[in-house]
């Protein structure tokens, strides 16, 4: 694994190494290698195009799977503003945001909440399930004096998706 240190930090000398290697020795032998793979192929990529979406979106993948999130919130970040079009991605910056507790976090307050990001993947696919979900969960927990009201958003959401499969 010394071989692979050195080579995550020619990439990264800026980060830390020692969270992959405090994994479980298992996920040590496979699942690190692959997402290192990946973590350096979206950042070689990058450097070559910064333009590059799918960069952007391995990039965030990686990170978050290594479970870097602010690194992941950032590069979903610029995947979005590279391809405003692109579902997943706003679907994913809404998950992330979730992770991080960013809602309630004024650290991350420049940031649009979990709920205005998966309303926007829904926005550009009605049949986004992971966007769909998240939004009925966040519906759900919402505080309203009116029970019935959070019914009939979740009720709409179903409706309009049920449409668009027509």
């Amino acid at each position: 694994s010394n071989s692979v240190e050195n080579l995550f930090q020619l990439y990264h000398p800026e980060r830390d190494f020692t969270f992959i290697l405090e994994q479980e020795v298992e996920s040590i032998r496979c699942m690190p290698l692959l997402l290192l793979e990946s973590l350096l192929s979206a950042t070689k990529a990058i450097e070559i195009d910064d333009d590059i979406v799918n960069g952007w979106w391995f990039l965030a993948l990686s990170h978050q799977e290594l479970g870097d999130l602010d690194e992941a919130l950032d590069a979903l970040n610029k995947t979005i503003d590279r391809a405003p079009y692109f579902a997943n991605g706003w679907a994913r910056y809404g998950a992330v945001l979730q992770m991080l507790g960013a809602d309630e976090d004024e650290k991350y307050s420049y940031h649009m909440s979990s709920q205005e990001a998966f309303e926007e993947a829904v926005e550009l696919d009605k049949k986004h399930v992971p966007a769909l979900t998240a939004l009925s969960t966040i519906y759900s927990n919402c505080n309203s004096d009116d029970p019935g009201e959070i019914d009939k958003e979740i009720d709409e959401i179903g409706r309009a998706s049920c449409r668009e499969r027509v």
